[in-house]
C-alpha cells in the first residue's frame, strides 16, 4: 500500500451473526417486489421507433462476446407480454414492480447513465493493511458514487491514491476530477432513498502497491481479490451463495450515508437449467431475506424493501440464456416464449402474503 496519510474511521462490524434463520415476521410496512429491465427482457428492439442501445450494436456486431451467441432481439417478448407479466406479478403478490424504462424507446436520441452494483467485501484477515485494503475497495465501489450524494465529495482515500499515483505517472493534476462548490452544491443530499444492487461477496487481501505505468482501476484500487472455493456456488461463476455479507452491507451504508432508508434493488440467484424444482433458488432467498431481516432488528438499518432478481428468465448481458435468474421460467426455444411457474414462486409469493420467510413467525 502506498504510504498515504489519512484519518479515516474503519468501522469493524462484529455482530455476532446468528445461524440459525430469523423467525420474526417482517414489519407490515416492510415491502416485498420483483425486479427486471428493459433491455433483458423487452426484445421489440427495433419496433415502434426505438433506436439501437450500445447493447444491441455490441450484441449485434459482436455475437461472439455472448456466451451462447444468443441476442436480447426477441428476450422474452415482454414488449408484446406485458399483460401476462404484470398478471403473475399479481398472482406473486407483490406490492411492487421495479421495472427499468429504455432510454433509446423513448428519447431515441438520448443520452444514457450509469447505475452501480456493489457487494460486499470482506478483509482476509483482521490485520489492518487487510481492514484498510477492504475498506479501499468499499470506497472506489460504493462509496464512487455514494460519497458525493451524501457528503459532497469523493472519498478521502479514492482522492489520495489517485492523486498521488497520478503525479507518480507523471500527470500536473489528479486524474480524478475535483468537484466545484458550486457541484458540491448541486449534488449533496439529492438522494431521496439508498438504492443498490448486491449478490454476492468477495475477499480483500492488501498487497505491494501496484508498478506506476499506465492508469486502471485495478492499480488505483491496489488490492487483491477473490472467493473463497467452499462457498456455494451459482450458475454464475461470479455469485457465491454468502447471505451475512448482505448483512455486512448494509451496515456499511448506514455508518457511511446517515442511515437513509434503503431499497434493495436487485438480489437473486441464478442455475444453468432454468429447472421448475429450484430449492437453491428458495434456500438463497430465505439466506439472504434473514441476513436483511436481522440488519433491520438487530443492527437499527433502515431497510425499507426488497427486490427479488427477476421475476422471469432474462437475457444475462454476456451470458446470454445460458444463466437462469427467474421466479418463472421462460421458453426461449418456443416462439411464444412460454411462462412456467418455478417452486421458488410459490415460495416468494407466500412472502409476500405473510411477511415472513418460515412457515411459522412471530411478530
Amino acid at each position: 500500500m502506498l504510504c498515504i496519510k489519512f484519518i479515516a474511521a474503519i468501522f469493524i462490524l462484529n455482530l455476532g451473526f446468528l445461524d440459525a434463520l430469523n423467525n420474526k415476521k417482517f414489519p407490515p410496512d416492510f415491502i416485498f417486489g420483483c425486479a427486471t429491465a428493459a433491455f433483458q427482457i423487452e426484445g421489440a428492439w427495433n419496433e415502434d421507433g426505438k433506436t439501437p442501445s450500445i447493447w444491441d450494436t455490441k450484441n449485434h456486431k459482436i455475437p461472439s462476446i455472448i456466451e451462447d451467441n444468443s441476442t436480447a432481439d426477441v428476450s422474452c417478448d415482454s414488449y408484446h407480454k406485458y399483460k401476462e407479466d404484470v398478471a403473475l406479478l399479481k398472482e406473486l403478490g407483490v406490492s411492487h414492480y421495479r421495472f427499468s424504462i429504455s432510454w433509446p424507446r423513448i428519447l431515441p436520441n438520448g443520452k444514457v447513465a450509469m447505475v452501480l452494483n456493489t457487494n460486499w467485501y470482506e478483509p482476509e484477515t483482521d490485520k489492518t493493511d487487510d481492514i484498510i485494503a477492504a475498506e479501499t475497495k468499499l470506497q472506489f465501489v460504493g462509496g464512487f458514487f455514494g460519497h458525493p450524494l451524501y457528503h459532497g465529495d469523493w472519498p478521502p482515500i479514492m482522492k489520495s491514491r489517485i492523486g498521488l499515483r497520478s503525479k507518480l505517472e507523471g500527470y500536473a493534476k489528479s486524474r480524478l476530477p475535483e468537484f466545484t462548490q458550486e457541484e458540491i452544491k448541486y449534488i449533496k443530499g439529492t438522494n431521496d432513498f439508498f438504492a443498490f444492487n448486491s449478490y454476492t461477496t468477495s475477499i480483500i487481501r492488501a498487497i505491494d502497491e501496484p508498478e506506476i505505468g499506465d492508469p486502471t482501476p485495478e492499480k488505483d484500487v491496489g488490492v487483491y481479490e477473490y472467493q473463497r472455493d467452499d462457498w456455494d456456488s451459482s450458475g454464475s461463476t461470479w455469485l457465491k451463495v454468502v447471505p451475512w455479507g448482505m448483512r455486512k452491507l448494509l451496515n456499511w451504508f448506514k455508518q457511511e450515508y446517515f442511515n437513509p432508508e434503503i431499497l434493495i434493488t436487485e438480489n437473486g440467484y441464478s442455475d444453468f437449467t432454468g429447472q421448475l424444482n429450484d430449492p437453491n433458488r428458495t434456500h438463497y432467498i430465505t439466506d439472504y431475506l434473514s441476513a436483511v431481516k436481522d440488519a433491520i432488528d438487530y443492527d437499527g438499518v433502515n431497510v425499507i424493501g426488497y427486490n427479488v432478481w427477476s421475476i422471469i428468465d432474462t437475457f444475462e448481458w454476456n451470458a446470454g440464456y445460458t444463466a437462469k435468474f427467474g421466479l418463472v421460467n421462460v421458453d426461449m426455444n418456443d416462439p411464444n416464449r412460454t411462462r412456467t411457474k418455478k417452486d421458488s414462486f410459490y415460495y416468494y409469493q407466500k412472502v409476500c402474503q405473510t411477511h415472513c420467510i418460515v412457515d411459522q413467525c412471530i411478530d
